[in-house]
């Protein structure tokens, strides 16, 4: 699962190794369901996220995330999560003039809005600056979500 590899290629290679397997698709999506439960480890989606961004590193052994979240004042629920990826972020320095943000709304595993943030390269290449899961859609939501993004601007020296 973790090499990339797709639920079809998965199962064409199945089929051609082993002939005589009685194997359906469904079989396949199955098995990938089953590893993907094993990996939680009891955890909820959110926090095997939160797991993944507090612990990752990169080669050097530094942090290989830039990430805040937002909880509700009363009930300590998890309403929105900002992620960036440090290399991507001084990707950003260097490209600072077209960002684009676009919202997408319960396609993703959390089933919560996700907010996609942009840049465009000098080749007009684009990079990821940011993601950040809203459980709500106010405005509040999304004033929070562009702080956060004006943070890590202003820790790029970007002016708006």
């Amino acid at each position: 699962m973790k090499a990339g590899v797709g639920p079809a290629k998965t199962y064409t290679f199945l089929k051609q190794a082993y002939p005589a397997m009685k194997l359906v698709m469904k079989d396949v999506y199955n098995a990938r369901d089953k590893i993907k439960l094993q990996n939680l480890q009891g955890r909820s989606r959110i926090r095997a996220l939160m797991d993944e961004l507090e612990n990752a590193k990169d080669k050097k052994g530094n942090e290989k995330w830039n990430f805040t979240s937002q909880k509700h004042a009363e009930t300590s629920e998890l309403i929105g999560l900002f992620f960036s990826l440090v290399e991507l972020t001084e990707l950003w320095c260097r490209y600072p003039d077209v960002v684009h943000i676009d919202a997408i709304y319960k396609v993703n595993w959390f089933n919560v809005p996700l907010l996609s943030i942009v840049g465009t390269t000098s080749l007009n290449t684009t990079f990821y600056i940011a993601n950040i899961f809203l459980v709500g859609k106010s405005t509040l939501d999304y004033i929070w979500a562009l702080k956060q993004l004006q943070k890590l601007a202003k820790a790029c020296n970007i002016s708006p």
